[in-house]
């Protein structure tokens, strides 16, 4: 049974503009879920990764509301990485996490409507971001293949 109470040794902090959730349950779904913060404060781990173009998943301006309601890291994806980041956070009892690619609305080619003003708006505060999580996992093994995960072939 995974605890949802964060330990109350972990520093709570202005949560940046979204969030992965990753104690689902408390909320009724069946999964990983984006969620607008305004402005509230929480405690989060950050994801440090390398960009990959296989990965499937990202949030632009016409997959916001779907990622919303919940974020699908099936094996097609290519985003094992990501599913581990929030494995681990859960086994942690951290209830947020914060993912670049899913967390900063980005540019779609393909969307005439897209734009850059969400990116440019978050890359302001990345600094923050990092600096304010109580946890920073790297993934320095996964290179540039997001589906190796963080803990390799298991």
């Amino acid at each position: 049974m995974l605890s949802h109470n964060v330990p109350k040794s972990l520093p709570s902090s202005v949560l940046p503009t979204r969030v992965v959730v990753t104690q689902y349950e408390d909320h009724g779904k069946t999964g990983p879920f984006l969620q607008e913060t305004g402005g509230r404060s929480g405690v989060y781990a950050s994801l440090s990764y390398r960009w990959s173009p296989d990965s499937q998943i990202i949030t632009t301006r016409q997959t916001l509301e779907s990622n919303k309601t919940k974020l699908d890291f099936g094996p097609h994806t290519g985003t094992r990485i990501f599913s581990d980041a929030v494995s681990l956070c859960r086994k942690l009892g951290i209830p947020y996490l914060w993912i670049d690619a899913l967390c900063i609305i980005q540019h779609d080619p393909t969307d005439p409507l897209s734009n850059f003003d969400d990116w440019e708006k978050e890359a302001k505060s990345m600094g923050r971001v990092y600096g304010d999580c109580v946890l920073t996992i790297a993934a320095t093994g996964a290179s540039d293949n997001p589906s190796i995960g963080l803990f390799g072939d298991r």
